[in-house]
């Protein structure tokens, strides 16, 4: 929370966001000569208190809002002013509800003395907002924040710099409630109108970029992210008058983010760029202000970031210490706590890290109250549990689930988290069963609320709603199998939880359930937007938490909206077959139930190892790893371990390397290579089965098991019978049997210098248009599409043994064609497809200094689709960047298409077909 207090209050310095100036309308009434004399003496103090460098002026403001009311009366809309900058102190000592009060009384005085469509009326309801949004109250921060950007739209217009400016503040607190893609939009709008009206140049640029800088690395796409980023510090470096350490400050921040996504080097030369621009700035400073001035120990505590950054923490502790010792608040004590804390626990000093954290909670309760020390109350809990003191864990992790409990309820994401905390210490105590069973309940209650925020939120907004609990699959996958293999608990757990989360974003991406709307009757519509209104309150409520409510009032309110929830969904689901069967809850029985006879399914996991009791915040040395579950019809379930990811993604891309080089003759070597890491250990739990489901993860998504070489020098293909899905789910969300209403069709060997003669792509129902052609298209325009004359033969000889088969080939095989297939009895495309590479590559490390998450990715075809981590995110929906290339496609020019099929578009085709 303070956090993102503090990112709020740094964007409103940037832009300027202060108390408003004086009052032009309504001239306030003489004051007598006495009183003004006192007042002026006041203010005279609050003056030397802030050029003596202190912050703690609340008790002199509020002397002044005292003699003014003694002046004007207590309900003067005179007070305004006064009451703002009384407001302004108290947010600044974190006393919140008082502050809300005087901000409240100022807007409405303001509204007097100016009319509603005012800028000081929008800067007070804006200060509100900001007092809901730390509370974690987002509606409300919300609708006033909405109020304030609609009074500044009717006084600036749409296109104004200022218009602009606010909306940069919108968007930063819509990311700290992850509304990551409305702050986006919020943010390109923005910029857009500023560069517009100020020129490409422009230092008023440089918030909207970082922003936008730090959304697109979020999501891995580093191309933006980095021309963002580095755009906005050019612009910064030329502008006249910058502030001394803004630069350097930028460069941390740059490389930070690099950092933490894994982009190690790229992070060390931003590293050293700040330490360079540090360095003479301080110089130049000191030797104008001194040594011990203000000035310089704001750069140094940005220059202590940096160096914790970096592993510098010696470096770190001493300049934190030298500055805690002049700390003039016990706000600004906390934070150089917090982070002397962070290093202590770094170099394994417990006891100093512990004694930092107590600190920070006894100034917590002398401001804040108990609640606001839950945060340092867990980090007590975590420093035990690395210590090795799992009773002391034990006490402080039932200290803050207690507090938890009270004001969110005992199903809350946040009270189930110190569930899982207390599961992990039992797990490390060796009471496995115990840990298990609480680490299964969590599963079971976080269920739920997962489904509920993907079936609510946009695509941007799952990928980073499910990068924050990716941890929770690497936590229950390193316990199965570095403590726990033998354990049946453990190994349902881990299998229960791929099952659950693998195959999540993709179903995002595709759209499914949009393409199953848009084939519901009227009335099912109306019911299904119903569900998503319901679902979208009951997740605001979660995420926002109680706010001002009380506990009680606040648990009643999620009861209700999860109940609407409940009760919609099931009205739905005995309306519409392809809806349940694509909502039901996947468990390994159902699954194991949909395996044909004699088959099984194997899943590839892709996850990170963690190292379960000495993890620290600033750095983890976990490690990528592969796994694989077996699942047979019969329920069995085996399991084994494929070793380090980089070992096994290194043969895959030389495997791939080798197969595209008709000159090399070291494919079946590189075949039986990857065999050895990728399939051997799977072939001995496979026993005799022969039939195989694969769900690949990561790298193996590109991996040809077929073409694998065993150690007999047989191909796998003459072994096993190879099926493919994305994830286990899949098998049991493959709706309800639909009698075939078309004949079978083959569509093989496309022209793709052609221009297409087949029907366009209007479907009963409505797939709408692929929106995003233009993009693939762009990708595709250097490319050649050669025929494939034995795809035609290959349709040839498939048609001899479908009788019915209707065969579509040359200037017929097309997108349209596709598209326009009407429940065909089998349906067989032999065509090219590709794979557009993104713009970045997959990195294996973890934000330095943030709380553990898993990272995640996606890696081929088909994602995985649960791991979108903090440093495995993509940069673009993969299923832009893959498909079928069909008639037309070297032209880019087919009839009403481009002769190119996205894999986005395919699910939503393939999902009306089965209606």
């Amino acid at each position: 929370m303070l956090a993102r207090l503090a990112r709020l209050v740094a964007v409103f310095w940037a832009l300027g966001v202060s108390a408003p100036a004086g009052a032009k309308a309504g001239k306030a009434p003489p004051i007598a000569p006495k009183l003004a004399a006192k007042i002026k003496v006041v203010e005279q103090q609050v003056l030397s208190t802030y050029r003596a460098g202190k912050t703690i002026v609340t008790p002199l403001k509020l002397k002044l809002l005292k003699l003014h009311q003694k002046a004007w009366g207590k309900t003067s809309p005179h007070l305004a002013p006064v009451s703002f900058d009384l407001a302004s102190a108290l947010m600044g000592e974190m006393r919140y509800t008082e502050a809300q009060t005087h901000y409240e009384r100022a807007a409405a005085w303001f509204e007097q003395l100016h009319g509603p469509k005012h800028e000081r009326v929008a800067t007070a309801l804006q200060m509100i907002a900001v007092i809901h949004f730390v509370v974690r109250d987002y509606a409300s921060a919300d609708r006033y924040m909405r109020r304030s950007t609609q009074i500044r739209e009717e006084l600036y217009g749409v296109e104004s710099v200022m218009y602009a400016t606010y909306l940069q503040v919108w968007a930063s607190m819509l990311q700290g409630q992850h509304s990551y893609q409305k702050a986006e939009d919020l943010l390109r709008r923005a910029v857009t109108i500023i560069e517009k009206l100020k020129g490409p140049r422009d230092v008023m640029l440089t918030n909207g970029l970082m922003q936008l800088g730090w959304l697109y690395y979020r999501r891995g796409n580093f191309r933006q992210g980095d021309a963002a980023y580095l755009r906005a510090i050019d612009i910064q470096s030329k502008a006249p008058g910058s502030q001394p350490g803004t630069i350097a400050q930028h460069w941390v921040t740059v490389g930070r983010l690099n950092h933490g996504l894994g982009r190690r080097d790229k992070a060390n030369v931003y590293f050293e760029r700040a330490e360079r621009s540090f360095d003479g700035d301080i110089e130049r400073l000191s030797r104008r202000y001194g040594v011990e001035s203000p000035e310089v120990d704001r750069l140094k505590l940005s220059l202590a970031d940096l160096f914790m950054a970096t592993g510098r923490l010696n470096e770190a502790k001493a300049i934190l210490l030298a500055l805690r010792k002049k700390a003039k608040t016990p706000l600004m004590a906390v934070a150089h706590n917090w982070k002397l804390g962070l290093i202590a626990a770094e170099q394994r000093r417990f006891d100093d890290a512990i004694g930092y954290y107590r600190a920070i909670i006894a100034s917590y309760k002398g401001t804040l109250g108990a609640a606001a020390a839950l945060g340092p109350t867990s980090m007590i809990a975590h420093t035990y549990r690395v210590k090795g003191q799992y009773n002391k864990a034990l006490k402080y992790i039932a200290k803050a689930r207690a507090a938890y409990r009270a004001s969110f309820g005992d199903d809350h994401p946040i009270t189930v988290t110190q569930m899982e905390a207390e599961a992990l210490v039992r797990v490390l105590m060796g009471q496995m069963d115990r840990g298990l069973k609480m680490l299964t309940t969590a599963q079971t209650l976080l269920e739920p609320h997962t489904a509920n925020v993907l079936a609510s939120g946009t695509e941007a907004d799952n990928r980073q709603y499910l990068a924050s609990i990716a941890y929770q699959l690497d936590n229950a996958l390193t316990i199965h199998r570095t403590r726990a293999r033998d354990n049946r608990g453990a190994t349902r757990l881990a299998l229960s939880m791929i099952l659950q989360r693998k195959g999540r974003v993709l179903e995002a991406v595709a759209d499914i359930f949009g393409a199953m709307r848009r084939r519901m009757t009227p009335t099912d519509r109306k019911l299904l937007d119903q569900l998503r209104l319901a679902r979208t309150t009951l997740s605001r409520l979660v995420i926002g938490g109680p706010g001002k409510r009380t506990p009680a009032v606040y648990q009643r309110e999620v009861s209700a909206a999860a109940t609407a929830v409940r009760r919609l969904e099931g009205m739905v689901r005995s309306r519409n077959a392809v809806y349940k069967a694509f909502t039901m809850p996947v468990t390994i029985a159902a699954v194991a139930k949909a395996i044909p006879k004699g088959a099984a399914l194997v899943e590839f996991i892709a996850y990170r190892q963690i190292d379960l009791q000495g993890r620290t915040y600033l750095s983890r040395d976990d490690v990528e790893h592969y796994a694989a579950y077996i699942l047979d019809s019969d329920g069995r379930i085996a399991s084994v371990d494929l070793g380090p990811r980089k070992v096994l993604d290194a043969a895959i891309a030389q495997l791939r390397a080798a197969l595209a080089d008709p000159n090399r003759d070291d494919v079946r070597a590189l075949a039986q290579k990857a065999y050895t890491l990728a399939f051997k250990p799977v072939a001995a739990a496979l026993g005799k089965t022969r039939h195989v489901i694969l769900s690949p993860d990561g790298g193996t998504n590109l991996l040809p098991f077929a073409a694998l070489v065993d150690e007999r020098g047989q191909f796998l293909l003459s072994r096993y019978l190879f099926s493919y899905v994305t994830s286990g789910r899949d098998l049991v969300r493959s709706g309800p049997s639909v009698k075939a209403r078309g004949p079978s069709t083959i569509i093989a060997n496309p022209n793709f210098d052609g221009a297409g003669v087949a029907p366009g792509s209007t479907v009963p129902g409505g797939v709408p248009p692929d929106g995003t052609r233009g993009r693939v298209a762009r990708a595709l325009r250097t490319t050649r599409w050669k025929q494939l004359p034995g795809t035609g033969l290959e349709a040839a000889a498939v048609a001899k043994v479908l009788s019915d088969a209707v065969v579509k080939t040359g200037e017929e095989a097309t997108e349209g064609a596709l598209k326009t297939v009407q429940s065909p009895r089998i349906l067989h495309v032999a065509t090219h497809g590709f794979f557009l590479p993104s713009d970045k590559k997959r990195a294996s490390s973890t934000t330095v200094g943030a709380l553990p998450s898993a990272p995640m990715g996606f890696g081929g075809l088909t994602a995985s689709a649960s791991r979108a981590g903090n440093n495995r995110t993509t940069a673009e929906n993969p299923l832009l960047r893959s498909g079928l290339a069909l008639g037309g496609a070297n032209a880019l020019r087919s009839g009403a298409e481009d002769g190119v099929l996205t894999a986005l578009i395919g699910p939503r085709v393939a999902t009306v077909r089965r209606e």
